[in-house]
C-alpha cells in the first residue's frame, strides 16, 4: 500500500499567481470562452440579437463579460434566459 501524504500548509507565490492571471494566454481562452458563449446565446435568441464580448482589465487580473448588444438579444434574455444559458458553452 503507498504511503499517505499530508500536507499541513500550502504556500502561494502571490506574484506568480499574479502574472497568471494576468497573462495573454489566459486572457486570450476567456476571450475564446466569452465568444462561445455568446454564439450559443445568438442562436437561442431571436434573429438579429446581437450579444458583446467585452474584457476589463483589472489591476489583479483579467475578466471577460458578455452583455446584450441590441433589442433583440435583451428579448431573447427576458423571455428565453438565452444568455444565462448559454454560460455552459464557455465551459
Amino acid at each position: 500500500m503507498a504511503d499517505k501524504i499530508r500536507l499541513d500548509r500550502i504556500e502561494i507565490n502571490d506574484a506568480n499567481a499574479q502574472a497568471i492571471l494576468k497573462s495573454g494566454t489566459v486572457l486570450a481562452d476567456l476571450m475564446r470562452r466569452g465568444a462561445a458563449a455568446a454564439a450559443a446565446a445568438t442562436a437561442a435568441s431571436p434573429d438579429g440579437a446581437e450579444f458583446i464580448v467585452d474584457r476589463a482589465l483589472w489591476a489583479a487580473r483579467r475578466a471577460v463579460y458578455v452583455t446584450t448588444g441590441n433589442q433583440a438579444a435583451r428579448q431573447g434574455e427576458a423571455r428565453d434566459r438565452a444568455l444565462t444559458r448559454a454560460v455552459d458553452a464557455a465551459r
